[in-house]
């Protein structure tokens, strides 16, 4: 074990001020301590979100996870190319056609229960994410634009310009 010339500081919490020694960091005990940064922490990542912006939390997008696994367990095939997918990805074969990320994406409609495809993770659904121009190329592409069409107007209208011109032409 290494030894540190470091000297732990120990006094009486200002919040607790119980006349009990302990250690402190910054003038508090330890749980006074962490505490006030779960506080400061939870200030900060409300200060980051953009207000304006539709709450799309995990719990929703785990819904709609869900909600794609049961239709996949219907016919669990690539829309694509027909391959067949495992159980263990269904997950994995829920592919966005309108891509849910907050920087390129529409958040707007990341959950919306037609903002999807079927795509097997080890055959299409990389071919799909990795260009626009390759997506176009795939058989599965004139679904994803039918479907788009049906929720385009959900779009907030600063995320429109993340709407790649494909899906218009």
């Amino acid at each position: 074990m290494a030894y540190s010339s470091i000297k732990t500081k120990t006094g009486v919490c200002k919040i607790c001020a119980d006349g009990k020694i302990v250690p402190l960091t910054t003038g508090l005990c330890h749980r006074h301590y962490w505490q006030g940064r779960a506080k400061v922490s939870k200030e900060r990542t409300e200060k980051r979100k953009p207000a304006d912006t539709p709450d799309h939390s995990d719990r929703d997008l785990e819904k709609w996870f869900e909600y794609v696994a049961t239709i996949i367990r219907q016919d669990p095939r690539c829309w694509n190319c027909r391959n067949q997918i495992p159980p263990a990805f269904y997950r994995m074969s829920s592919a966005h056609i309108i891509p849910k990320r907050k920087d390129y994406g529409c958040p707007s409609v990341a959950t919306h229960p037609l903002n999807f495809l079927v795509l097997g993770p080890q055959c299409c659904h990389p071919l799909y994410d990795r260009s626009w121009d390759d997506a176009e190329k795939m058989p599965v592409f004139k679904l994803a634009k039918q479907r788009f069409k049906l929720f385009a107007d959900k779009i907030a209208p600063e995320e429109a310009k993340n709407v790649p011109d494909c899906f218009y032409n």
